[in-house]
């Protein structure tokens, strides 16, 4: 009964985002704003909005969340760069995921290798002399980092606009960001995943739901085996533990066809999903143990 009210909400959240991000109209993109605070800004008749002597027209003003966001990128007469965290934050490496931590010394100012910039730029000091710098590193489907010391293909340059090229494709601001790794030595980017769009396809409705439907009668079953003492026999538990990892893996299956997870988490439910907990002579000889612990 609980796991049939979790999918009736997931289902319900998944339509409510929907229709939000199909009703909400923005004036530009949320990695590409900022936000406006209540009580940081002064507004006109007219609807516009002065914010840190920075007047925005109405047409460039879009809420998000009870947020109001105002489009930096189109008021200022220099183009726009995401540095990935705050001004006294680094990113922190690790196996699979880029965090900011806080530094308890100043930084250097934010300027890539001589390579790794342009001719045009070359002669930057800071990037905020040639860029206005937004502070974020929000990327909805997750994020990879380019490693141009391991693989030739992740070597980018910085262009004049904002935009960032790499050996094989061109970056627009929104799609990465860029800051001090943790040693302070070397530039790291951080580029957001692009999900691949898919057509929706009448297969893609009724799998998740033939799932759900499959999950309840695997319920029924193991309610059945489990309420039923003459059925709690070696035959019995063996059954239950197969009925129970099929419905847990059923869970993820429809789970994943309507929440993002992240990367780390993905890599979890594939292995559950897709291998057997224990092998088959693992299996056996657990499943005999707890029969003869129930016996006793």
């Amino acid at each position: 009964m609980i796991l049939i009210v979790v999918f009736c909400t997931l289902l319900i959240d998944y339509w409510q985002l929907t229709t939000a991000t199909e009703n909400n109209t923005q004036s530009c993109q949320l990695s590409l704003s900022i936000p406006l605070p209540h009580g940081e800004f002064q507004q006109f008749s007219n609807g516009s909005l002065l914010h840190q002597n920075i007047l925005y027209h109405p047409d460039y003003l879009w809420n998000y969340s009870n947020t109001l966001y105002g489009c930096i990128c189109q008021h200022q007469r220099k183009p726009c760069i995401r540095k990935c965290c705050k001004d006294d934050e680094v990113l922190y490496e690790t196996f699979l995921l880029s965090e900011c931590i806080k530094v308890n010394r100043s930084l250097p100012h934010l300027l890539p290798l001589n390579h790794q910039l342009v001719d045009e730029l070359k002669h930057l000091k800071n990037l905020s002399h040639h860029f206005y710098l937004i502070q974020n590193k929000i990327c909805p489907s997750g994020m990879y980092r380019l490693e141009p010391e391991l693989y030739e293909e992740d070597n980018f340059v910085l262009l004049p606009n904002g935009s960032l090229q790499t050996l094989d494709r061109l970056l627009p601001q929104s799609q990465y960001c860029i800051d001090w790794q943790e040693n302070l030595k070397n530039i790291s980017v951080l580029v957001c995943h692009q999900p691949e769009k898919e057509d929706i396809l009448p297969q893609t409705v009724i799998y998740p739901i033939g799932l759900i439907i499959s999950i309840l009668f695997l319920l029924a079953t193991l309610t059945v085996y489990a309420v039923i003492p003459e059925l709690r026999n070696l035959y019995g538990i063996t059954l239950m533990c197969y009925v129970g990892c099929l419905t847990a893996a059923y869970c993820f299956l429809v789970s994943e066809r309507f929440i993002y997870h992240g990367h780390v988490l993905c890599i979890v439910i594939d292995y559950v999903t897709t291998h057997n907990v224990i092998n088959r002579k693992h299996k056996s000889l657990s499943t005999l143990m707890i029969y003869q612990y129930i016996k006793t």
